[in-house]
Protein backbone atom coordinates (compact mmCIF):
# COMPACT_ATOMS: atom_id res chain seq x y z
CA UNK A 1 0.00 0.00 0.00
CA UNK A 2 1.43 2.91 -1.22
CA UNK A 3 0.59 6.60 0.92
CA UNK A 4 2.82 9.25 -0.86
CA UNK A 5 3.76 10.18 -4.40
CA UNK A 6 7.24 10.73 -5.26
CA UNK A 7 9.02 8.06 -3.00
CA UNK A 8 12.54 7.07 -3.19
CA UNK A 9 14.52 4.09 -2.06
CA UNK A 10 16.82 5.36 0.65
CA UNK A 11 16.14 2.58 3.22
CA UNK A 12 16.45 -0.81 1.99
CA UNK A 13 14.23 -3.38 3.19
CA UNK A 14 14.69 -5.93 5.90
CA UNK A 15 15.99 -9.60 5.13
CA UNK A 16 12.14 -11.28 4.31
CA UNK A 17 12.04 -9.13 1.20
CA UNK A 18 10.26 -6.36 2.75
CA UNK A 19 11.07 -2.53 1.79
CA UNK A 20 10.69 0.53 3.73
CA UNK A 21 10.41 3.65 1.02
CA UNK A 22 10.70 7.23 2.88
CA UNK A 23 8.86 10.38 1.34
CA UNK A 24 11.01 12.74 0.22
CA UNK A 25 9.88 15.59 1.88
CA UNK A 26 8.45 14.42 5.61
CA UNK A 27 5.90 16.58 7.55
CA UNK A 28 5.89 17.08 11.08
CA UNK A 29 2.98 15.01 13.62
CA UNK A 30 1.22 18.13 14.57
CA UNK A 31 1.49 20.18 10.26
CA UNK A 32 -1.45 18.89 8.74
CA UNK A 33 -5.43 18.35 9.38
CA UNK A 34 -5.85 14.66 9.15
CA UNK A 35 -2.47 13.34 9.73
CA UNK A 36 -3.47 11.71 12.87
CA UNK A 37 -5.38 9.40 9.79
CA UNK A 38 -2.55 9.12 7.97
CA UNK A 39 -0.06 8.40 10.79
CA UNK A 40 -2.72 6.08 12.24
CA UNK A 41 -2.73 4.30 9.10
CA UNK A 42 1.27 4.25 8.41
CA UNK A 43 1.59 2.84 12.19
CA UNK A 44 -1.80 0.29 11.65
CA UNK A 45 0.76 -0.83 8.34
CA UNK A 46 4.18 -1.36 10.74
CA UNK A 47 2.60 -3.34 13.42
CA UNK A 48 0.52 -5.32 10.79
CA UNK A 49 3.57 -6.24 8.77
CA UNK A 50 5.31 -7.79 12.53
CA UNK A 51 2.03 -9.19 13.84
CA UNK A 52 1.04 -11.45 10.81
CA UNK A 53 3.82 -13.64 12.23
CA UNK A 54 2.71 -14.04 15.74
CA UNK A 55 -1.42 -12.49 15.87
CA UNK A 56 -2.90 -13.29 12.69
CA UNK A 57 -6.47 -13.47 14.48
CA UNK A 58 -5.71 -10.10 15.98
CA UNK A 59 -4.73 -8.22 12.57
CA UNK A 60 -7.45 -9.13 10.91
CA UNK A 61 -9.88 -7.63 13.79
CA UNK A 62 -7.22 -4.32 14.27
CA UNK A 63 -7.53 -3.81 10.02
CA UNK A 64 -11.09 -4.70 9.92
CA UNK A 65 -12.03 -2.05 12.47
CA UNK A 66 -9.50 0.99 11.64
CA UNK A 67 -10.74 0.91 8.12
CA UNK A 68 -14.34 1.27 9.11
CA UNK A 69 -13.74 3.66 12.10
CA UNK A 70 -11.41 6.35 9.99
CA UNK A 71 -14.87 6.45 7.49
CA UNK A 72 -16.76 7.44 10.86
CA UNK A 73 -17.75 11.62 11.73
CA UNK A 74 -15.29 12.95 13.88
CA UNK A 75 -16.81 12.89 17.02
CA UNK A 76 -18.55 9.30 17.02
CA UNK A 77 -14.48 8.58 15.58
CA UNK A 78 -13.01 9.43 18.67
CA UNK A 79 -15.00 7.31 21.08
CA UNK A 80 -14.97 4.27 18.54
CA UNK A 81 -11.05 4.76 19.13
CA UNK A 82 -10.73 4.47 22.62
CA UNK A 83 -13.61 1.40 22.87
CA UNK A 84 -12.09 -0.59 20.11
CA UNK A 85 -8.23 0.17 20.61
CA UNK A 86 -7.36 0.04 23.91
CA UNK A 87 -7.91 -3.85 24.46
CA UNK A 88 -5.67 -4.15 21.19
CA UNK A 89 -3.41 -2.11 22.87
CA UNK A 90 -3.19 -3.75 25.84
CA UNK A 91 -2.80 -7.24 23.46
CA UNK A 92 -0.15 -5.37 21.51
CA UNK A 93 1.81 -4.26 24.84
CA UNK A 94 1.30 -8.64 25.81
CA UNK A 95 2.83 -9.50 22.49
CA UNK A 96 5.93 -7.56 23.26
CA UNK A 97 8.11 -9.83 24.46
CA UNK A 98 7.63 -12.37 21.57
CA UNK A 99 8.37 -9.86 18.95
CA UNK A 100 11.14 -8.02 20.69
CA UNK A 101 13.70 -9.62 18.59
CA UNK A 102 12.14 -8.01 15.59
CA UNK A 103 13.92 -4.96 16.32
CA UNK A 104 11.53 -2.28 14.81
CA UNK A 105 10.86 1.08 15.97
CA UNK A 106 8.39 4.17 14.52
CA UNK A 107 9.36 7.53 13.76
CA UNK A 108 5.95 9.78 13.67
CA UNK A 109 8.53 12.49 11.66
CA UNK A 110 8.47 10.36 8.70
CA UNK A 111 5.54 8.57 7.01
CA UNK A 112 6.54 5.11 5.89
CA UNK A 113 5.10 2.69 3.03
CA UNK A 114 5.71 -0.61 2.55
CA UNK A 115 5.92 -2.75 -0.84
CA UNK A 116 7.46 -6.18 -1.68
CA UNK A 117 10.09 -6.63 -3.70
CA UNK A 118 9.27 -8.59 -6.72
CA UNK A 119 10.08 -12.54 -7.08
CA UNK A 120 13.00 -13.14 -9.16
CA UNK A 121 11.79 -14.20 -12.68
CA UNK A 122 12.13 -18.25 -13.47
CA UNK A 123 15.13 -19.32 -15.15
CA UNK A 124 14.64 -19.77 -18.53
CA UNK A 125 14.32 -23.52 -20.05
CA UNK A 126 14.58 -23.11 -24.23
CA UNK A 127 14.29 -25.61 -26.13
CA UNK A 128 14.62 -26.61 -29.95
CA UNK A 129 14.32 -29.22 -32.74
CA UNK A 130 16.92 -30.46 -34.47
CA UNK A 131 15.90 -30.74 -38.50
CA UNK A 132 18.64 -32.59 -40.24
CA UNK A 133 22.32 -33.19 -40.13
CA UNK A 134 24.21 -30.74 -37.82
CA UNK A 135 21.24 -29.12 -36.77
CA UNK A 136 20.46 -26.08 -39.73
CA UNK A 137 20.96 -25.75 -43.63
CA UNK A 138 24.64 -24.32 -42.72
CA UNK A 139 25.48 -27.25 -41.08
CA UNK A 140 26.00 -25.03 -37.59
CA UNK A 141 25.91 -27.65 -34.84
CA UNK A 142 24.31 -24.81 -32.87
CA UNK A 143 21.22 -25.00 -30.97
CA UNK A 144 20.08 -22.50 -27.62
CA UNK A 145 18.45 -26.04 -26.61
CA UNK A 146 18.87 -25.90 -22.96
CA UNK A 147 20.90 -28.74 -21.58
CA UNK A 148 21.31 -28.89 -18.11
CA UNK A 149 24.05 -31.75 -16.22
CA UNK A 150 24.10 -33.66 -14.49
CA UNK A 151 22.20 -35.86 -17.03
CA UNK A 152 20.38 -39.55 -16.59
CA UNK A 153 19.98 -41.75 -18.82
CA UNK A 154 16.67 -41.94 -19.73
CA UNK A 155 15.86 -44.09 -22.82
CA UNK A 156 17.66 -46.48 -25.09
CA UNK A 157 16.48 -47.84 -28.00
CA UNK A 158 18.02 -50.92 -30.08
CA UNK A 159 18.21 -50.28 -34.06
CA UNK A 160 19.42 -53.75 -34.51
CA UNK A 161 18.29 -57.14 -34.28
CA UNK A 162 20.58 -59.59 -32.60
CA UNK A 163 22.23 -60.98 -35.84
CA UNK A 164 23.34 -57.74 -36.33
CA UNK A 165 26.28 -57.48 -33.86
CA UNK A 166 28.73 -59.92 -36.54
CA UNK A 167 31.83 -58.01 -37.48
CA UNK A 168 30.37 -57.28 -41.63
CA UNK A 169 27.61 -55.62 -40.44
CA UNK A 170 27.99 -51.80 -41.00
CA UNK A 171 28.35 -49.29 -38.52
CA UNK A 172 24.92 -47.36 -37.46
CA UNK A 173 26.23 -44.10 -38.90
CA UNK A 174 22.68 -42.37 -38.97
CA UNK A 175 22.23 -39.44 -36.79
CA UNK A 176 18.49 -38.63 -35.58
CA UNK A 177 16.10 -35.76 -36.04
CA UNK A 178 13.65 -34.71 -33.53
CA UNK A 179 10.48 -32.52 -33.89
CA UNK A 180 8.07 -32.34 -31.42
CA UNK A 181 10.04 -34.21 -29.01
CA UNK A 182 9.98 -37.29 -32.18
CA UNK A 183 12.77 -38.85 -32.59
CA UNK A 184 13.43 -40.07 -36.76
CA UNK A 185 16.55 -42.21 -37.15
CA UNK A 186 17.58 -44.81 -39.63
CA UNK A 187 19.32 -48.23 -39.62
CA UNK A 188 21.75 -50.40 -41.32
CA UNK A 189 19.22 -52.98 -40.43
CA UNK A 190 17.09 -51.52 -43.28
CA UNK A 191 14.65 -50.21 -41.26
CA UNK A 192 13.64 -46.42 -40.49
CA UNK A 193 12.06 -45.29 -37.28
CA UNK A 194 9.86 -42.41 -35.39
CA UNK A 195 10.25 -42.74 -31.94
CA UNK A 196 7.76 -40.63 -29.16
CA UNK A 197 10.10 -39.35 -26.69
CA UNK A 198 7.34 -38.62 -24.07
CA UNK A 199 6.17 -41.82 -23.76
CA UNK A 200 9.20 -43.94 -24.96
CA UNK A 201 7.37 -45.91 -28.06
CA UNK A 202 7.95 -46.53 -31.51
CA UNK A 203 5.37 -44.61 -33.20
CA UNK A 204 6.50 -46.18 -36.61
CA UNK A 205 8.43 -47.98 -38.67
CA UNK A 206 9.21 -47.61 -42.63
CA UNK A 207 11.22 -51.26 -44.08
CA UNK A 208 13.78 -49.92 -46.79
CA UNK A 209 15.61 -51.96 -49.49
CA UNK A 210 18.84 -50.43 -48.44
CA UNK A 211 20.48 -50.42 -45.25
CA UNK A 212 20.65 -46.64 -43.93
CA UNK A 213 23.45 -44.63 -43.11
CA UNK A 214 22.37 -41.08 -44.32
CA UNK A 215 21.18 -38.81 -41.53
CA UNK A 216 17.68 -37.60 -41.96
CA UNK A 217 15.96 -34.08 -42.44
CA UNK A 218 12.34 -32.67 -41.45
CA UNK A 219 10.76 -30.36 -43.54
CA UNK A 220 6.71 -29.64 -43.31
CA UNK A 221 5.35 -32.48 -42.25
CA UNK A 222 8.06 -34.74 -44.40
CA UNK A 223 11.08 -36.89 -43.44
CA UNK A 224 13.65 -37.25 -46.33
CA UNK A 225 16.57 -39.96 -46.12
CA UNK A 226 18.38 -42.13 -48.45
CA UNK A 227 19.90 -45.76 -48.54
CA UNK A 228 22.79 -47.58 -49.58
CA UNK A 229 21.14 -49.07 -52.28
CA UNK A 230 20.24 -45.37 -54.41
CA UNK A 231 17.08 -44.22 -53.02
CA UNK A 232 16.03 -41.20 -51.50
CA UNK A 233 12.70 -41.76 -49.75
CA UNK A 234 10.16 -38.75 -48.42
CA UNK A 235 7.59 -40.24 -45.78
CA UNK A 236 5.13 -38.53 -43.82
CA UNK A 237 6.16 -37.73 -40.64
CA UNK A 238 3.02 -38.42 -39.27
CA UNK A 239 1.84 -42.46 -40.33
CA UNK A 240 5.62 -42.93 -41.88
CA UNK A 241 3.46 -43.50 -44.99
CA UNK A 242 5.59 -43.18 -48.55
CA UNK A 243 4.98 -39.98 -50.27
CA UNK A 244 7.57 -40.85 -53.11
CA UNK A 245 10.74 -41.94 -53.55
CA UNK A 246 13.58 -41.30 -55.97
CA UNK A 247 16.32 -43.74 -57.14
CA UNK A 248 19.76 -42.78 -58.45
CA UNK A 249 21.45 -46.08 -58.16
CA UNK A 250 24.60 -44.92 -56.46
CA UNK A 251 24.80 -44.96 -52.33
CA UNK A 252 23.16 -42.03 -50.79
CA UNK A 253 24.79 -41.63 -47.78
CA UNK A 254 24.87 -38.30 -46.79
CA UNK A 255 22.51 -36.09 -45.05
CA UNK A 256 19.78 -34.10 -47.58
CA UNK A 257 19.20 -30.16 -47.42
CA UNK A 258 16.59 -28.59 -47.66
CA UNK A 259 15.23 -25.11 -48.63
CA UNK A 260 12.85 -23.06 -50.23
CA UNK A 261 10.71 -26.30 -51.02
CA UNK A 262 13.85 -27.87 -52.78
CA UNK A 263 15.94 -31.01 -51.62
CA UNK A 264 19.61 -31.33 -52.07
CA UNK A 265 22.23 -34.02 -52.10
CA UNK A 266 24.98 -35.95 -52.83
CA UNK A 267 26.09 -39.74 -54.03
CA UNK A 268 29.22 -41.41 -53.95
CA UNK A 269 29.85 -41.46 -57.04
CA UNK A 270 30.37 -37.41 -56.82
CA UNK A 271 26.90 -36.06 -58.15
CA UNK A 272 24.69 -33.16 -56.28
CA UNK A 273 21.00 -33.66 -56.93
CA UNK A 274 18.27 -30.88 -56.27
CA UNK A 275 14.60 -32.53 -56.35
CA UNK A 276 11.50 -31.07 -55.38
CA UNK A 277 10.41 -31.42 -52.12
CA UNK A 278 6.76 -31.87 -52.65
CA UNK A 279 6.78 -34.34 -55.51
CA UNK A 280 10.23 -35.53 -56.07
CA UNK A 281 10.50 -34.34 -59.28
CA UNK A 282 14.28 -33.38 -61.21
CA UNK A 283 14.92 -29.98 -61.30
CA UNK A 284 18.91 -30.31 -62.21
CA UNK A 285 21.69 -32.69 -61.28
CA UNK A 286 25.44 -31.55 -61.18
CA UNK A 287 28.29 -33.96 -62.06
CA UNK A 288 31.35 -33.43 -60.32
CA UNK A 289 34.06 -36.09 -62.74
CA UNK A 290 32.90 -38.91 -65.15
CA UNK A 291 35.45 -40.66 -64.09
CA UNK A 292 35.04 -43.60 -61.58
CA UNK A 293 37.49 -42.87 -58.97
CA UNK A 294 38.31 -45.15 -55.93
CA UNK A 295 38.52 -43.28 -52.70
CA UNK A 296 37.02 -43.44 -49.41
CA UNK A 297 33.75 -43.31 -48.70
CA UNK A 298 32.59 -39.74 -48.77
CA UNK A 299 30.07 -38.48 -46.21
CA UNK A 300 30.08 -35.33 -46.84
CA UNK A 301 26.48 -33.63 -47.11
CA UNK A 302 26.21 -30.05 -48.87
CA UNK A 303 25.68 -26.91 -46.84
CA UNK A 304 23.60 -23.66 -48.07
CA UNK A 305 24.43 -19.97 -48.02
CA UNK A 306 22.73 -16.98 -49.65
CA UNK A 307 20.95 -19.07 -52.83
CA UNK A 308 24.04 -21.31 -53.16
CA UNK A 309 24.88 -24.84 -52.36
CA UNK A 310 28.68 -25.58 -51.09
CA UNK A 311 29.36 -29.52 -51.54
CA UNK A 312 33.15 -31.26 -51.46
CA UNK A 313 34.14 -33.63 -53.59
CA UNK A 314 36.12 -37.04 -53.17
CA UNK A 315 38.52 -35.24 -55.37
CA UNK A 316 39.08 -32.72 -52.72
CA UNK A 317 37.35 -29.89 -54.29
CA UNK A 318 35.10 -27.59 -52.26
CA UNK A 319 32.62 -26.60 -55.28
CA UNK A 320 29.98 -23.55 -55.12
CA UNK A 321 27.09 -24.17 -57.04
CA UNK A 322 23.97 -21.74 -57.70
CA UNK A 323 21.29 -23.27 -55.69
CA UNK A 324 18.12 -22.56 -58.55
CA UNK A 325 20.21 -23.86 -61.51
CA UNK A 326 23.39 -25.85 -60.69
CA UNK A 327 25.67 -23.70 -61.99
CA UNK A 328 28.88 -24.20 -61.13
CA UNK A 329 29.94 -20.53 -59.90
CA UNK A 330 33.85 -21.57 -58.42
CA UNK A 331 35.78 -24.48 -57.11
CA UNK A 332 39.12 -24.76 -54.76
CA UNK A 333 41.09 -27.28 -54.09
CA UNK A 334 41.37 -28.14 -50.34
CA UNK A 335 42.30 -32.31 -49.55
CA UNK A 336 45.32 -33.26 -51.78
CA UNK A 337 44.80 -37.22 -50.40
CA UNK A 338 41.87 -38.57 -48.47
CA UNK A 339 42.16 -38.06 -45.03
CA UNK A 340 39.07 -38.54 -42.47
CA UNK A 341 38.34 -35.31 -41.09
CA UNK A 342 35.37 -33.23 -41.35
CA UNK A 343 34.60 -32.29 -45.03
CA UNK A 344 30.51 -30.86 -44.87
CA UNK A 345 31.22 -27.41 -44.86
CA UNK A 346 30.38 -25.13 -41.41
CA UNK A 347 29.03 -21.72 -43.04
CA UNK A 348 29.05 -18.68 -40.32
CA UNK A 349 28.71 -15.34 -40.61
CA UNK A 350 29.75 -15.19 -44.57
CA UNK A 351 32.78 -17.54 -43.66
CA UNK A 352 32.86 -21.24 -44.76
CA UNK A 353 34.94 -22.86 -42.65
CA UNK A 354 36.99 -26.42 -43.30
CA UNK A 355 39.55 -28.74 -42.17
CA UNK A 356 42.32 -29.33 -44.62
CA UNK A 357 44.17 -32.63 -45.44
CA UNK A 358 46.35 -31.22 -43.00
CA UNK A 359 44.47 -31.04 -40.43
CA UNK A 360 44.48 -26.81 -40.71
CA UNK A 361 41.42 -25.24 -40.33
CA UNK A 362 41.19 -23.02 -43.05
CA UNK A 363 38.38 -19.83 -43.57
CA UNK A 364 37.23 -18.98 -47.03
CA UNK A 365 34.52 -15.98 -47.96
CA UNK A 366 31.62 -17.62 -49.15
CA UNK A 367 31.03 -15.75 -51.93
CA UNK A 368 34.31 -15.30 -53.72
CA UNK A 369 36.51 -18.49 -52.68
CA UNK A 370 39.38 -16.93 -51.26
CA UNK A 371 41.06 -17.58 -47.96
CA UNK A 372 40.83 -15.31 -45.36
CA UNK A 373 42.79 -17.35 -42.30
CA UNK A 374 43.60 -20.15 -40.81
CA UNK A 375 43.94 -21.79 -37.46
CA UNK A 376 47.11 -24.36 -37.34
CA UNK A 377 48.02 -23.84 -33.58
CA UNK A 378 46.87 -27.86 -33.55
CA UNK A 379 46.11 -30.56 -36.63
CA UNK A 380 42.31 -30.86 -35.54
CA UNK A 381 40.06 -33.46 -37.34
CA UNK A 382 36.50 -31.27 -36.43
CA UNK A 383 35.14 -28.16 -34.50
CA UNK A 384 32.46 -26.23 -33.72
CA UNK A 385 31.90 -22.63 -33.72
CA UNK A 386 30.02 -19.94 -31.41
CA UNK A 387 29.76 -16.50 -31.89
CA UNK A 388 33.64 -15.56 -31.62
CA UNK A 389 34.80 -18.44 -30.28
CA UNK A 390 36.21 -21.59 -32.46
CA UNK A 391 36.63 -24.73 -30.52
CA UNK A 392 39.11 -27.13 -32.30
CA UNK A 393 39.22 -30.77 -31.34
CA UNK A 394 42.92 -32.98 -31.93
CA UNK A 395 43.74 -36.33 -32.16
CA UNK A 396 45.62 -36.05 -28.97
CA UNK A 397 42.37 -35.79 -26.87
CA UNK A 398 42.62 -32.08 -26.70
CA UNK A 399 40.60 -29.62 -27.09
CA UNK A 400 41.33 -25.77 -27.93
CA UNK A 401 39.16 -22.88 -27.61
CA UNK A 402 40.27 -19.63 -29.98
CA UNK A 403 38.94 -16.08 -30.77
CA UNK A 404 38.44 -16.29 -33.95
CA UNK A 405 38.62 -12.80 -34.63
CA UNK A 406 42.49 -12.05 -32.75
CA UNK A 407 43.82 -15.91 -32.89
CA UNK A 408 44.01 -15.46 -29.19
CA UNK A 409 43.91 -18.66 -27.11
CA UNK A 410 41.40 -18.74 -24.38
CA UNK A 411 41.80 -22.26 -22.67
CA UNK A 412 42.87 -25.87 -23.42
CA UNK A 413 41.23 -29.19 -21.92
CA UNK A 414 41.41 -33.08 -22.59
CA UNK A 415 38.47 -35.03 -22.82
CA UNK A 416 38.06 -37.83 -20.48
CA UNK A 417 39.54 -40.44 -22.31
CA UNK A 418 40.23 -41.46 -25.87
CA UNK A 419 39.93 -39.20 -28.74
CA UNK A 420 37.52 -36.63 -29.71
CA UNK A 421 35.48 -37.81 -32.96
CA UNK A 422 32.51 -34.80 -33.18
CA UNK A 423 31.23 -32.15 -31.16
CA UNK A 424 27.75 -29.95 -31.10
CA UNK A 425 27.23 -26.37 -28.63
CA UNK A 426 24.08 -26.62 -26.90
CA UNK A 427 23.13 -23.19 -24.96
CA UNK A 428 26.44 -22.61 -22.90
CA UNK A 429 28.03 -26.30 -23.26
CA UNK A 430 30.43 -28.04 -25.31
CA UNK A 431 29.18 -31.61 -26.34
CA UNK A 432 31.99 -33.78 -27.19
CA UNK A 433 31.97 -37.47 -28.12
CA UNK A 434 35.39 -39.68 -27.86
CA UNK A 435 36.59 -43.02 -28.43
CA UNK A 436 38.94 -45.17 -26.60
CA UNK A 437 40.63 -48.10 -27.77
CA UNK A 438 43.07 -50.92 -26.84
CA UNK A 439 44.03 -53.84 -28.10
CA UNK A 440 45.84 -56.84 -25.95
CA UNK A 441 48.41 -59.50 -27.29
CA UNK A 442 47.50 -57.50 -30.73
CA UNK A 443 44.65 -59.70 -31.53
CA UNK A 444 41.74 -57.94 -32.98
CA UNK A 445 39.35 -59.78 -30.70
CA UNK A 446 41.09 -59.08 -27.45
CA UNK A 447 40.12 -55.35 -28.10
CA UNK A 448 38.66 -52.84 -25.95
CA UNK A 449 36.28 -50.55 -26.98
CA UNK A 450 34.88 -46.95 -24.87
CA UNK A 451 32.72 -44.27 -25.59
CA UNK A 452 32.81 -40.99 -23.55
CA UNK A 453 30.57 -37.69 -24.06
CA UNK A 454 32.16 -35.23 -22.34
CA UNK A 455 30.34 -31.85 -21.64
CA UNK A 456 32.36 -28.72 -21.52
CA UNK A 457 31.50 -25.25 -19.99
CA UNK A 458 32.28 -23.15 -22.83
CA UNK A 459 33.65 -19.86 -21.04
CA UNK A 460 35.77 -21.91 -19.05
CA UNK A 461 36.56 -25.74 -20.39
CA UNK A 462 35.22 -26.95 -17.30
CA UNK A 463 33.94 -31.08 -17.51
CA UNK A 464 31.15 -30.24 -15.96
CA UNK A 465 29.59 -34.18 -17.07
CA UNK A 466 30.94 -37.06 -18.58
CA UNK A 467 29.66 -40.60 -19.32
CA UNK A 468 31.02 -43.61 -20.48
CA UNK A 469 29.25 -46.22 -22.73
CA UNK A 470 31.56 -48.74 -23.12
CA UNK A 471 31.37 -48.76 -26.81
CA UNK A 472 31.81 -47.05 -29.98
CA UNK A 473 29.84 -43.79 -30.30
CA UNK A 474 29.44 -43.87 -34.22
CA UNK A 475 27.10 -40.76 -34.38
CA UNK A 476 27.52 -37.03 -34.12
CA UNK A 477 25.37 -36.15 -30.89
CA UNK A 478 22.03 -33.78 -30.88
CA UNK A 479 20.59 -31.67 -28.50
CA UNK A 480 16.60 -31.26 -28.69
CA UNK A 481 13.83 -30.58 -26.18
CA UNK A 482 16.09 -30.58 -22.96
CA UNK A 483 17.45 -34.26 -24.23
CA UNK A 484 20.98 -35.64 -25.36
CA UNK A 485 20.78 -38.36 -28.23
CA UNK A 486 23.65 -40.42 -29.41
CA UNK A 487 23.78 -44.05 -30.76
CA UNK A 488 26.78 -46.53 -30.66
CA UNK A 489 28.23 -48.68 -33.52
CA UNK A 490 26.09 -51.76 -33.14
CA UNK A 491 22.55 -50.15 -33.13
CA UNK A 492 22.03 -48.76 -30.17
CA UNK A 493 20.16 -45.08 -29.43
CA UNK A 494 20.94 -43.53 -26.17
CA UNK A 495 18.76 -40.98 -24.87
CA UNK A 496 19.79 -38.61 -21.94
CA UNK A 497 17.86 -36.02 -20.00
CA UNK A 498 18.69 -33.58 -16.62
CA UNK A 499 17.53 -34.38 -13.68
Amino acid sequence: MILWKGLDNRHKGNSQGIKAVYPKNAVTFFGKRNLWSNTASNLSVQILTYLKQYAPFCSAIFSLSLAQILRLPRNIKIKCIFRVYIPIIFFIISTLPACSSLNFSFNFKKQVAIEKTPAPPPVEIKTDSWDTYLKDTSRSGLTEDTIKPPLRSYWTFDLKNIWNILPMYPTQNSSPAVVDNVAFIGSTDKIFYALNLNDKKALWQFKTSGAIESSPAYFMGKIYFGTNDGILYCLDAKNGKEVWHFNIKAEIISSPLIINNIIYFSSVDDKVYALDASTGAKIWHYNRTFVKRITQRQYASPSYYKNRVYMVFSDGFLVNMDAPSGREIWKKKIYEEDIYVRSTPVIDSGKIYLINGEGVLIVLDAETGDERWRFDITKSIDFAIKKNTIFLLNQGGQIFAVNKITGESLWREKVTKGNPASAIIAGNHLIVASNYSKTFLDVEFLTVYEGYIDIFNIDNGEIVWTENINSTISTTPIAAYNKLLFANNKGKLYIYSSQ
